[in-house]
């Protein structure tokens, strides 16, 4: 593809894209492992990506700032899925953080 450009700023980042390439349905070991701390750490067992992790995987071609920006907007994510069904009636807007 003329005039294409993949930025690539180590080896992380490359290893992150080799992956998504892969198998993009499943989470890299390490990141497992990542998101497994992150969620023990939290007092809601969430998992918040980590800027850099964000930048190498969704902003690596953004300007530095953009990418911290649009960070800053992220809303954590529950760690694992409820096994209890809820219903929607009781839902009342957005979450606080977002």
């Amino acid at each position: 593809m003329r005039g294409a450009h993949i930025s690539h700023s180590g080896a992380q980042q490359s290893s992150w894209l080799a992956w998504q390439m892969a198998k993009p349905h499943e989470v890299p070991p390490d990141y497992q492992q990542l998101f497994t701390q992150l969620a023990a750490a939290s007092a809601d067992n969430t998992v918040a990506l980590p800027l850099p992790v964000f930048q190498g995987a969704f902003m690596n071609d953004a300007a530095p700032v953009t990418a911290e920006v649009i960070h800053a907007q992220l809303c954590p994510q529950p760690y694992r899925a409820s096994p209890t069904r809820r219903s929607t009636a009781t839902l009342t807007g957005a979450p606080a953080c977002c």
